[in-house]
């Protein structure tokens, strides 16, 4: 069970590549979502400080996000086309 692994266990994936925990996850690939919960917490913590940047420069977070979805709009479209 997922809940029940120790919180080490975080620690040793923070150190790992996703591909270097796939090939050493168990059959319960416990390792390779420790990875991936790491991941998730260091990028909604670096999103989090640049927003808090972003608010002390005056400007509204939700602006350059906005931004950022229409540039990939145009980047697909230009790839499909």
């Amino acid at each position: 069970m997922r809940g029940s692994r120790p919180s080490s266990l975080v620690a040793v994936a923070r150190v790992l590549s996703p591909k270097d925990a796939l090939a050493l996850s168990g059959p319960d690939g416990a390792l390779l979502f420790a990875v991936r919960a790491a991941t998730v917490v260091e990028l909604r913590e670096a999103d989090d400080a640049a927003a808090g940047e972003l608010r002390e420069a005056g400007v509204d977070p939700a602006v350059p996000t906005a931004a950022e979805e229409r540039a990939y709009l145009l980047l697909g479209r230009l790839h499909g086309a």
